[in-house]
Formats: structure tokens, C-alpha cells, sequence
């Protein structure tokens, strides 16, 4: 079983959602499924996946100018295409790679003292003083997804030394408008902490137990879809 010493957002929410989710999805490899009687790794995609990263990647080679207006993903409603082409129109930089270590340190990604990895889909500075982050989403808008702009702060607050606020925005191309959420540098030492609590559990936890959820249904490990979880079953089994 693979040993990691750093985390992402995406990391962290399959762990506080099911920790057994996490380990099948980050630590294990091709032996530990062996072990389980599989031959190959069960598959963690599905179409909705798949139509996030197609929409994602359609964006990012638009603001690189590989493709023009017109090759943005057929499913991106006219205003937010008229959104994105403004990111393109101030020179948003798109797709940067922004790693960290445990004291909120800018450091090169892969480097060995990694501890917080998150891709950023498009920034800017509109003022020496404030910096604007912008995730793009799919699907429904969720509480859980705006705290991650706390994250975006954090990182923002440690690479661009001048910057006294940072705006994150999550455009949901699915939704009417973007779910925007300002922070000021004073608030970084607390959201730090909040943060850093979070991290360690993750880093530090020693066994992943299966956790019942609202998603074990559409779960890619869940037992109904050929995966090894059998906890939903087990509760109706025990229902019964």
C-alpha cells in the first residue's frame, strides 16, 4: 500500500466521506487489489466524471489558445462562455500547479517537502493588492465546495506576497452564476489551523474504515457495481 505525505482537497473530502473510499482511491495499487481477488483496478470514472474533466480541459485550451471561442464545450451556456472569453480578454493565467508545505511555503510541485497540492483552473490580479481564483464545476452547487476557496486563499496569501484579499469564485456552468467568497490575509492564521487539523487526521490516520453516506449508491467501490465495499449491503442485511 502506497504512503503519501501530501494531500489535495479532493483528497480530503473522500476521506472525511468515507475513509475506506480514500484508501481504495490513494493508497492502494495494483498488488493490494490482487490480494482482493481483482485482476484489474475497479474503475473510479463515470459519465458525469468524464463531462467535468471534458468541460475543464475545453477552458484551459481556450485561455492557452489552442482552440478558439467556438471549441469551448457544447454544454457551456452562452453567458458562461461570455465569462470565460473575459478571462481570456485580462489575461487570466489558466491550469497552474500551486504546492505548498506544512508551513504555508510556496514549493516546487514534487518536491519532498510537499504537503498540499491543489491545480488552480484560472487567476488573476486585478490590483497589486487582490487576487481572484476561479474553480470551474459541474453538477450541483454544494456547501462543502465553497469551503475549499478557504484553501484557495491560503495558497494565494503565500505566493503573491502583496496580496492583502483573495476572491474565490466557483463557476458552476451547470447553475445560474458563480458563488463568490472574499478573505482578507488577517483571517490566514485561523483558516490555517482549521485546515491544518483537518490534514493530519488524514496524513496520520492508521486504518479506513467503510462510512455509510448519501453517495455509497453511486460509489464506484460499492458492491452493487462490482467494488469490495459491502457496507450498504451489510446495513440492509441487518435492516431486515
Amino acid at each position: 500500500m502506497k504512503v503519501r505525505k501530501h494531500w489535495t482537497v479532493s483528497a480530503l473530502k473522500d476521506f472525511e466521506t468515507c475513509p475506506a473510499k480514500y484508501q481504495w482511491s490513494y493508497l492502494y495499487d495494483a498488488e493490494d487489489w490482487r490480494k482482493l481477488g481483482y485482476r484489474v483496478v475497479p474503475s473510479t470514472g463515470s459519465p458525469a466524471m468524464q463531462r467535468g474533466t471534458d468541460i475543464h480541459q475545453t477552458c484551459e485550451d481556450y485561455l492557452l489558445g489552442k482552440v478558439a471561442i467556438e471549441g469551448l464545450h457544447k454544454e457551456i451556456p452562452n453567458a458562461w462562455r461570455n465569462l470565460v472569453r473575459g478571462l481570456k480578454d485580462i489575461g487570466a493565467t489558466p491550469e497552474e500547479m500551486w504546492t505548498l508545505d506544512d508551513g504555508w511555503n510556496v514549493v516546487p510541485d514534487n518536491d519532498k517537502s510537499m504537503w498540499l497540492r491543489m491545480k488552480i483552473d484560472a487567476h488573476y490580479l486585478p490590483s497589486q493588492k487582490a487576487l481572484v481564483v476561479v474553480d470551474y464545476k459541474t453538477g450541483k452547487p454544494y456547501t462543502s465546495n465553497m469551503e475549499q476557496v478557504e484553501l484557495y486563499a491560503l495558497a494565494g496569501f503565500a505566493k503573491f506576497d502583496d496580496v492583502d484579499y483573495v476572491q474565490g469564485e466557483l463557476w458552476y456552468f451547470d447553475s445560474d452564476e458563480p458563488h463568490e467568497k472574499t478573505f482578507k490575509r488577517e483571517a490566514a492564521p485561523k483558516l490555517a489551523r482549521k485546515w491544518e487539523q483537518r490534514a493530519t487526521a488524514l496524513l496520520e490516520a492508521k486504518s479506513y474504515p467503510a462510512k455509510l453516506n448519501r453517495f455509497c449508491n453511486w460509489c464506484p467501490y460499492n458492491y452493487g457495481k462490482g467494488g469490495p465495499c459491502t457496507a450498504p449491503r451489510d446495513l440492509a442485511g441487518r435492516a431486515a
